[in-house]
């Protein structure tokens, strides 16, 4: 019997069962992190019984480029804010880094942007356009609707106190109240505000201003409660690699 033979045959075969079986891949994370959604077009939403949106793909590639195990729950944004700071839940996507938030939550690199537009009935724009800023617009008094505890940048936090301001639980009221003429300007994120006024059919209705509320860095938040600096710096690099790649550009683009 030729032994060397045999060997290499052996060899050969436990080779290619092990290319042809499904790889097991194995969390490099120490945390399985419970992960906070809401219905938010064109970043996370139900389509065909399944949770998708840019938000929810960016989340997917970050997470399995850095070994990370993730199970998504949906909480309304409020909820989220403090099941963060509590520890109830380890992350939430779609972020903002604002001073408030720093003594209980971590956040990671930046990983996409978001433009805060102004949203306003076309039948106004001529009023609430000619304010080329937020000082300028919060001498016209227009009534607004925001989201409560959304993040706006500051030049609105700046002024937002001089003006009634409503503040909702769902981006769908927004709209709805800015059509009824039950509020002057909406501030919401531009292509959420977009998919919303599609979907009403409020095209022709409402536009924006020529200016916008803000242009911020979005980033993933975790509690500072349950997750240690070494899952963040796993999911920071594994950010960076998906950046320079195109991968997170790509992931984006199909959406706009």
């Amino acid at each position: 019997m030729n032994y060397p033979t045999v060997i290499m045959k052996m060899l050969t075969r436990a080779l290619l069962l092990i290319l042809l079986s499904p790889l097991t891949v194995h969390a490099a994370c120490q945390t399985t992190f419970s992960v906070a959604w809401l219905e938010w077009k064109p970043y996370q939403m139900l389509k065909d019984r399944q949770v998708t949106g840019i938000d929810i793909e960016l989340l997917k590639a970050i997470m399995d480029n850095a070994g990370c195990a993730y199970q998504l729950k949906k909480i309304p944004w409020e909820r989220t804010k403090r099941y963060i700071q509590s520890g109830e839940l380890d992350l939430a996507i779609g972020a903002s880094k604002t001073a408030d938030r720093r003594p209980w939550a971590y956040f990671s690199e930046p990983y996409r942007s978001e433009t805060t537009a102004i949203f306003v009935r076309k039948d106004e724009y001529s009023i609430w356009n000619a304010a080329e800023n937020f000082t300028q617009l919060a001498s016209l008094k227009p009534r607004a609707a925001v989201i409560h505890g959304a993040f706006y940048g500051e030049a609105w936090d700046q002024i937002k106190d001089a003006l009634p301001v409503q503040q909702l639980s769902k981006y769908e009221q927004l709209f709805k109240m800015l059509h009824s003429q039950r509020t002057n300007i909406v501030l919401n994120d531009l292509y959420n505000g977009k998919e919303l006024i599609k979907e009403f059919g409020l095209q022709a209705q409402i536009t924006t201003l020529d200016w916008n509320a803000s242009i911020d860095e979005i980033h993933l938040m975790f509690s500072k409660k349950t997750v240690p600096q070494k899952d963040i710096d796993l999911i920071n690099h594994s950010i960076r690699q998906l950046r320079a790649s195109g991968e997170i550009d790509a992931i984006i683009s199909r959406y706009r």
